[in-house]
């Protein structure tokens, strides 16, 4: 009488294709990684933009109320930054 088994032969792939495998791994959680840190970056400059912007915009306010307060207390003129002479001739 024979013996019967269901044992199946266990196969494996080759070793070139387990290390193309890895390599394969490898990589996509190397691109991955970089890809979390590009958005990272966007979010860091995303902030930054936001500061530059709420800083110019109270650059802008500031030229407004100086224009303004020069307007009023020297009428129509022109300034030289250089000297801070005024040419009342414009």
């Amino acid at each position: 009488m024979a013996i019967v088994t269901n044992k199946e032969e266990i196969k494996t792939i080759t070793e070139e294709e387990l290390k193309e495998l890895k390599e394969i791994q490898s990589q996509t959680k190397g691109i991955v990684l970089e890809l979390g840190e590009i958005e990272v970056i966007k979010l860091q400059l995303k902030k930054r933009e936001d500061q530059a912007q709420t800083f110019f915009n109270k650059l802008l306010e500031k030229e407004e109320t100086f224009t303004k307060n020069m307007l009023d207390k020297y009428g129509t003129i022109e300034i030289h930054p250089e000297t801070g002479k005024i040419n009342k001739d414009v």
